[in-house]
């Protein structure tokens, strides 16, 4: 028999064309296709911005992890590799295999342990569903373990032989068009006269377009197989769930947090002090480090029919493929993945997101490129090279994304800051309102100090990097206080609430590092002219309370001073949490909570208290991050010497040390002493900020008074 589509189109190529980028998704499509990009790129005639980066949340805090995958495929050219090099060619390699398309989360080694366990847990639900349901008078079955191949045999013998014997399937595969088109199905329930119900599960607290889309398509498979879907649900944690604690307000963690917050008033020195003298270690009870029991499944995971308030999955659905719509973009999507490099190169000219999918109130679903508000495309664009200052570099919000910069790019050719004459002219050129700047007030400071470095970069003045002496010397201010501590916190994270008192992915402390300034003599050239101090759990039991009780006994055994954090957000976040799960130290660590100031003020600004960028060097490229700042300032302090340099790193081993899978006397003689000295370098590299930062403005001010 024929087939119908000219080429497979996986889940993933669907989601990605609808919700990113037609072209993006060609990309990913295929190896071979993947090649051609690879090729067009080469030969510097497209440039990519789509699939080949992955953030974390701690970009600002200690890494910001970006994966190049076009520099991935170089890599797997060469030989000679070192083992995370290697890792990394092999996950690439893996990616392009998964039936569901290529897919991010084989780089992302707790995004694939949460989602397994999630979908684990879901199993479990719905086992016990079916025990109140049907009281076992009708069978599950799991072919989760199988390959997709004897996974779908196994399915399609099962409901030939036995439909009527079962009442729920978990990970039942079915292919259509010869199998240009795969599903499996995280949950299917299965009805008479073959009527089914789709229950796909997700890692996740919020829903989301993509979640929609995959729906989507599992259903759309399914009905050409003949089978009639009743009811389409997505299952996601809870966001109210907090393990061990009760919150009969139903309120997520943080508008909890908040509110409680709300009601703290200023803490004295002295006042925290005592509650920490007199402070004992914490004791710990047996069942606070059990794994979740599967009892807590139904209280923990929701099972949603809305995708929004009085708006089902379903109804979606149906308005998505009523008229033939979606048997049509099925063709026009199979036949753009079959686009051969000539036909490719034409699409990638197009300077839109064409295959972008909107929900409009009033039309419902349609193309983007159909709106009146055309989305620049910043996936696909002509050549440029990216080892020069771009206005890519250009530091990103939510009123300057990476639209914002394709649209600029796209619009007047202009693209490299050393070739711009003017950015005021090329703002004005730019301007849909001409009372509205396009470029933000950090982009005029980034351009100005880059022009003048562009000039003679081995003649740099450094004393052009104070952008505004006045704003800077009052933020030196608040380090005249004495003593200085600078601490960091490393913490690790689970889907299912890993101990008592923590949500899903609730950031577990489990490290910290304090390096103490004494007095204005320091010098991160010789440690000897500050103190240390260091704390790292080392048994496999909730970190929390030790880790509670050595950063109150470290940090208030020094009289009152000043503490600092780089992105003080998270560690007051991961204090705040400690507070409110832990009442008895809540006043001290609220204390230190009140009385943190961030180091990251010299970079990032604040409207109506401080400006943007009081302090810029070129090579930040635009990125306030730690590994951006740092080396710009001291190039001669890195974190290359180390076996684990960078958090999500730090974070992963801890976690897999927690959950059991990294032996006992391997984590004592090689990873212990290797995360101490990660978190160390992280702390250290706050002092050598602030050392640099001082000497660049004291010598600015030597310069002035001659």
């Amino acid at each position: 028999m024929e087939k119908i589509y000219k080429t497979n189109l996986s889940k993933e190529d669907f989601k990605t064309a609808l919700t990113e980028c037609g072209k993006s998704a060609w990309i990913w499509h295929s190896l071979d296709n993947f090649k051609i990009a690879v090729n067009l790129r080469r030969n510097q005639i497209f440039e990519y911005m789509s699939k080949d980066k992955i953030e974390t949340e701690a970009d600002f805090e200690s890494d910001g992890k970006a994966i190049n995958l076009f520099e991935i495929y170089e890599l797997s050219q060469k030989k000679n590799l070192t083992d995370d090099e290697q890792k990394m060619v092999n996950s690439f390699n893996q990616a392009w295999t998964d039936d569901d398309g290529f897919d991010l989360a084989q780089f992302a080694g707790e995004q694939i342990e949460d989602g397994n366990a999630i979908g684990e847990a879901a199993h479990d639900l719905y086992a016990q569903i079916n025990a109140k349901e049907n009281r076992n008078t009708k069978l599950i079955e799991d072919f989760s373990i199988d390959k997709f191949q004897t996974a779908e045999a196994k399915t399609r013998a099962l409901l030939e032989n036995h439909y009527d014997e079962y009442a729920y399937l978990f990970e039942p595969a079915f292919s259509y068009d010869q199998e240009n088109f795969k599903v499996r199905c995280d949950v299917l329930k299965l009805k008479p006269n073959k009527h089914v119900e789709i229950i796909e599960f997700k890692a996740v607290g919020e829903l989301k377009p993509p979640h929609f889309f995959d729906l989507v398509y599992q259903a759309w498979v399914l009905e050409k197989l003949g089978f009639i879907v009743d009811n389409l649900f997505l299952g996601h944690i809870d966001r109210t769930y907090i393990r061990g604690v009760e919150n009969p307000e139903g309120l997520i963690f943080k508008e909890m947090i908040k509110a409680w917050e709300s009601k703290i008033l200023p803490i004295a020195f002295d006042e925290a002090k005592a509650i920490v003298d007199e402070l004992q270690s914490f004791k710990i009870s047996p069942e606070d480090n059990e794994i979740l029991d599967k009892s807590e499944y139904a209280n923990f995971l929701i099972i949603d029919e809305e995708y929004k308030k009085n708006v089902t999955f379903m109804s979606l659905y149906n308005d998505f493929k009523k008229d033939g719509n979606l048997d049509h973009l099925m063709v026009q999507l199979t036949n753009l993945m079959a686009y051969d490099e000539h036909q490719i190169s034409v699409y990638f000219k197009q300077p839109i997101c064409e295959m972008l999918m909107k929900h409009f109130p009033k039309q419902g679903f349609n193309f983007a490129s159909f709106s009146t508000t055309n989305i620049p495309c910043n996936h696909v664009m002509p050549w440029f090279d990216k080892t020069r200052e771009t206005i890519f570099n250009f530091t990103g919000s939510s009123n300057f994304t990476a639209h914002h910069k394709a649209y600029a790019y796209l619009e007047t050719g202009q693209i490299y800051l050393d070739e711009i004459k003017s950015l005021n002219h090329l703002d004005l050129q730019l301007r849909t309102d001409p009372n509205k700047p396009f470029f933000q007030p950090q982009h005029f400071i980034h351009f100005d100090v880059y022009k003048e470095y562009a000039k003679d970069p081995k003649n740099f003045d450094w004393n052009k990097i104070i952008t505004n002496h006045f704003q800077v010397g009052e933020e030196l201010k608040a380090y005249e206080q004495y003593p200085v501590i600078m601490y960091d916190f490393e913490t690790a994270k689970w889907a299912i609430p890993r101990f008592n008192k923590i949500n899903s992915y609730y950031q577990t402390p489990f490290q910290y590092s304090m390096d103490v300034i004494l007095n204005g003599q320091f010098d991160y050239q010789k440690p000897s002219t500050m103190e240390h101090r260091e704390f790292l759990a080392n048994v496999q039991i909730d970190p929390r309370p030790e880790f509670i009780y050595r950063f109150l006994k470290d940090i208030f055994s020094y009289n009152q001073g000043i503490y600092v954090a780089y992105n003080k957000p998270f560690e007051q976040m991961v204090l705040k949490r400690l507070a409110f799960l832990f009442p008895q130290v809540a006043k001290p660590l609220m204390y230190i909570v009140q009385n943190t100031i961030d180091l990251m003020n010299f970079f990032k600004g604040k409207k109506g208290e401080r400006d943007w960028y009081i302090v810029y060097h070129p090579l930040f490229n635009g990125s306030y991050s730690i590994k951006k700042t740092q080396p710009a300032l001291a190039a001669d302090f890195t974190y290359e010497d180390l076996t684990i340099n960078k958090g999500d790193k730090a974070s992963q081993t801890f976690r897999e040390y927690m959950d059991g899978f990294i032996d006992v006397k391997q984590w004592k003689e090689n990873i212990y002493p290797d995360l101490l000295a990660y978190c160390g370098r992280d702390t250290l590299a706050m002092v050598v900020i602030l050392q640099k930062v001082k000497e660049i403005f004291e010598e600015g001010q030597k310069h002035e008074k001659i």
